[in-house]
């Protein structure tokens, strides 16, 4: 069955050929804000998946296009400053650039001269100290970034030249469609580069939830900043945690295993991780000038702990333990282990994450399991596990969105949450996950795999 946006597809283009299909705003802002749903990188393949033949502008109408504005801004044939072509004309400039021409290069081809003003420099000052101040502290990054003369940026990061003198304008306010694509690709990938061609897309931040976007051309800069960066754009961006963790923590991060201990992230521990661990957040603590706690919220990890205290493997024991409604025996040996765990990390470290149970039943009620020969807990206590359970799945469930106007979450069937959601379903009383979810305010959804990709149905 079609959804609603491939039939408005259709219905727009039903002889099944599309050309320029950003020209329509409504449409192409719908499709870009579901590619990171339908796990494609950019439109042309979404469509393409979807039949349409995608007809691209020839080469010898786009260059007719850019004669005739240039002529209407240059009619001397004399270029003074490439800052007055406009987005809309570099755009089609740059995408007739093919050879990756220098833009004096491109502008003698098309019979122009380029003739730069006195003290004109190529470089944006103003964005090459925001950049340096905010966003890439190392100047060695951004000579490797940027293929700039390391004594140059000293010069610019220092004050040492003169602002007037800027002869370029790096700041953009908005991205064209093939550098949305790119960073569209770039979040599919969680990374924070990407290459097509001669041209490099990068993500920086600052560690707290700002960007910067740098696409590098040729020698053609374009920087666009955290206030110009599309909201939903940022949401993904954010999901991947390019926002917010530099990239020795992330892919410290990725390297690692992450287990659920009461809805909190931890690290497995492993041998030598925790001396890795301490020294990343070490470096990341300092670099922010924040104290543990923040830092932990930050990044959404709070430290190192073994498999056996991880929600899934606590699980597993009550699972092999229990009866079929879910009941298990406080004499079971794996039962008493558990049971010296939850002491240990509730009475002696005073965890406070186990200190919110009042005691050792709530805690095995609150995986969906019961103590034998316990009596029951009055009404009260009973609500109050409930809505622990209830809070804590629903901040499990805020991970698993994959459409927030719908709030529509996708969770693998094989997965631990799923596990985890079951045992609470079934505990509940509710006849199937998906009511649960409901309940939780949440709408579950399906996946399927088509060409290789999943995607996400309703």
């Amino acid at each position: 069955m079609m959804t609603t946006l491939e039939q408005r597809l259709h219905e727009e283009y039903p002889d099944g050929v599309i050309r320029n299909i950003s020209e329509n705003k409504e449409l192409y802002y719908q499709i870009r804000k579901v590619l990171p749903y339908v796990q494609f990188p950019s439109v042309k393949s979404y469509l393409r998946s979807l039949g349409f033949v995608i007809e691209r502008e020839s080469q010898d109408e786009l260059r007719k296009e850019i004669e005739r504005e240039l002529s209407e801004l240059f009619p001397d044939g004399i270029v003074e400053s490439r800052i007055i072509l406009g987005t809309p004309l570099y755009t089609k400039m740059r995408k007739y650039n093919t050879e990756g021409l220098k833009m004096n290069e491109l502008f003698e081809r098309f019979g122009y001269e380029y003739s730069k003003q006195s003290g004109e420099s190529q470089y944006d000052y103003f964005t090459l100290q925001k950049l340096s101040q905010e966003y890439i502290p190392s100047q060695r990054d951004i000579v490797r970034l940027l293929d700039i003369n390391r004594g140059t940026i000293n010069n610019i990061v220092h004050g040492k030249v003169n602002p007037k003198s800027s002869g370029a304008s790096w700041q953009i306010t908005f991205l064209e469609d093939f550098e949305e694509e790119l960073l569209m690709k770039c979040i599919l990938e969680k990374s924070y580069m990407v290459t097509d061609g001669n041209i490099r897309l990068s993500i920086h931040n600052n560690g707290m939830g700002k960007v910067a976007i740098v696409i590098k051309s040729g020698d053609t800069i374009r920087v666009l900043f955290n206030e110009d960066v599309p909201e939903y754009l940022r949401r993904h961006m954010d999901r991947q945690g390019l926002t917010y963790l530099y990239d020795y923590e992330k892919e410290f991060l990725s390297s690692c295993n992450i287990i659920s201990i009461l809805g909190k992230n931890y690290i497995q521990t492993e041998n030598g991780i925790a001396a890795k661990w301490n020294s990343v957040k070490g470096r990341g603590m300092r670099a922010r000038d924040l104290s543990e706690e923040d830092y932990f919220k930050l990044v959404g990890v709070y430290g190192t702990r073994p498999y056996d205290f991880s929600d899934e493997a606590i699980i597993e024991v009550l699972s092999r333990n229990a009866d079929e409604d879910g009941t298990v025996a406080q004499t079971d040996k794996e039962i008493c282990a558990l049971n010296r765990h939850f002491r240990h990390y509730r009475f002696e470290m005073m965890d406070p994450d186990y200190q919110q149970f009042d005691n050792w039943e709530e805690y095995i009620e609150s995986f969906g399991f019961h103590m034998r020969g316990v009596h029951a807990f009055t009404p009260e206590v009973s609500a109050r596990i409930r809505k622990r359970v209830d809070e804590r799945n629903a901040r499990i469930l805020e991970n698993h969105v994959v459409s927030e106007k719908r709030r529509m979450v996708y969770i693998p069937s094989r997965s631990n949450t799923y596990r985890k959601l079951y045992n609470a379903c079934r505990t509940r009383g509710f006849s199937n996950l998906s009511e649960y979810i409901s309940y939780l305010g949440y709408q579950m959804c399906t996946a399927r795999r088509e060409n290789g990709n999943i995607v996400i149905a309703s």
